[in-house]
């Protein structure tokens, strides 16, 4: 077998999770269950069981999905940029090429699986919770950058920052239900060339 070719068991593995983050993506990572798993990938709920410890288990393995697609489509790629502005420009408009994608592709859940277990306990909640956390550190990493490039001021209040550049990302996403993509985007757009060249910026 070749070096990093997939076994026909990884294969299979990641054939189903395409097929769990799709249907999370329509019931919530909450409403997934083996049972409707099985049923949308035509296996038997023992076959499925073997590959996944519990339902708590398959909803990890989504999220982990999420996670490593957002990793691969988004992060990655930007981080190729030159370090600074270009870089964090490149990062947010990819983020929301992702989102503007199929919504298949589990783009959304960012946000959805983060309201879905706010105030829930065990392994998913931790899990969503450190997704967060981890996305939170890349934006700060992202801001030092922008900062030590000169084009953000030094003492920029990072969390509020981060906090409006959030928003942003979510107000694109929920809006895209309600109007079009085209009138969306360019919102966006203009919302974050405000955020970023906005002379006066908040300092902790």
């Amino acid at each position: 077998m070749p070096a990093g070719a997939m076994t026909k068991a990884e294969k299979t593995r990641e054939l189903i999770l395409n097929e769990a983050v799709a249907l999370a993506t329509s019931v919530g990572i909450e409403g997934l269950t083996i049972r409707q798993l099985a049923e949308q990938v035509g296996m038997s709920k023992s076959g499925l069981h073997a590959r996944f410890k519990s339902r708590e288990d398959l909803q990890i393995q989504v999220v982990e999905t999420v996670s490593q697609r957002f990793t691969e489509t988004v992060l990655k790629p930007a981080l190729q940029q030159k370090r600074g502005l270009e870089r964090l420009k490149d990062f947010t408009k990819r983020w929301v090429d992702w989102l503007g994608t199929d919504p298949l592709e589990g783009g959304g859940l960012i946000f959805t699986m983060s309201h879905e277990f706010a105030h829930r306990k065990g392994g998913v909640h931790d899990v969503v919770n450190l997704k967060n956390q981890e996305l939170h550190n890349i934006l700060n990493r992202l801001i030092d950058g922008t900062i030590a490039d000169g084009a953000l001021p030094a003492g920029l209040d990072k969390n509020q920052f981060i906090f409006e550049l959030t928003s942003i990302v979510l107000g694109y996403y929920q809006y895209l239900r309600i109007f079009s993509a085209k009138e969306v985007r360019q919102w966006t757009c203009r919302a974050f060339e405000a955020l970023f060249s906005r002379k006066h910026q908040f300092t902790q």
